[in-house]
């Protein structure tokens, strides 16, 4: 609902973007397709949640479920963005990528909870409150919550969209790193067996390496190429490519066990 409203507000600023800049609904019409891509994984989590027996909030289908919708909803704010960059003043720019940066936290922390949990539940052996599923979930929620809380002041806090990019860098290197580490370490140990956690590692170590990139090559980038519809499509396809093998290493197993 706050996404519709957002493009309601900003409805004048978007029909002048998609009749004044070239390529803008190339962009547009891409982007929900690839909304669409992820509509459809997302449902395909929450079905596989429902059919379980004991609907549980920790339950690895509900999880990614959760990250998948996170991406779709997200991806929305993103193409609203797109359309009001060169039409809407910067005062607006910066509240839109403040719920977009926001969003994106909150979108990985299904995944890093994984991670949180599994740390926990390793530590058992030596910590018998930890075997407890109901004690350490609490354990769980209560940390991601204070991670959530604390980056999302952060970035609240940012006085412009120079600052604002600055702090997205500093917070989503580190989560790309702890997430390939989560489920690499996943794969070692055969802590996962619902889904294949080396391929979504591998999918988030590509991610990684290709926002590296993207960082240092982005100056030069803006400056020689400038805008350019075809640049924009081609990232969003190499990125719904990397979601895609995400989303094929939570499918390949769990549609394996279910049969």
């Amino acid at each position: 609902m706050t996404v519709f409203i957002c493009y309601i507000l900003n409805s004048s600023e978007i029909y002048e973007s998609l009749t004044k800049i070239e390529g803008m609904w190339s962009i547009t019409i891409f982007i929900i397709i690839r909304i669409s891509f992820t509509l459809g994984m997302t449902l395909y989590s929450f079905r596989k949640w429902f059919k379980r027996e004991d609907l549980h909030y920790m339950d690895i289908h509900f999880l990614f479920g959760l990250f998948f919708l996170g991406l779709m909803f997200g991806k929305s704010l993103d193409l609203l963005y797109k359309l009001t960059y060169f039409t809407a003043d910067k005062e607006t720019l910066l509240i839109l990528l403040k719920f977009r940066y926001i969003l994106i936290i909150i979108t990985v922390a299904p995944l890093i909870l994984i991670g949180i949990d599994n740390y926990l539940l390793s530590k058992s052996l030596h910590y018998s409150k930890l075997a407890d599923d109901n004690y350490r979930n609490r354990i769980d929620l209560m940390i991601i919550t204070l991670v959530i809380i604390i980056e999302s002041l952060i970035v609240s806090l940012a006085l412009n969209l120079t600052i604002l990019r600055m702090i997205l860098i500093f917070i989503h290197i580190p989560s790309l790193i702890v997430i390939v580490y989560i489920f690499y370490h996943a794969h070692k140990k055969k802590n996962i067996f619902q889904i294949k956690p080396l391929i979504v590692a591998t999918a988030f170590f590509i991610d990684l390496i290709l926002y590296a990139i993207s960082i240092m090559i982005n100056p030069l980038r803006r400056k020689q190429i400038g805008f350019s519809a075809t640049f924009t499509i081609f990232a969003e396809l190499v990125d719904l490519c990397i979601i895609i093998i995400i989303f094929w290493g939570y499918y390949a197993e769990s549609n394996i066990k279910s049969n």
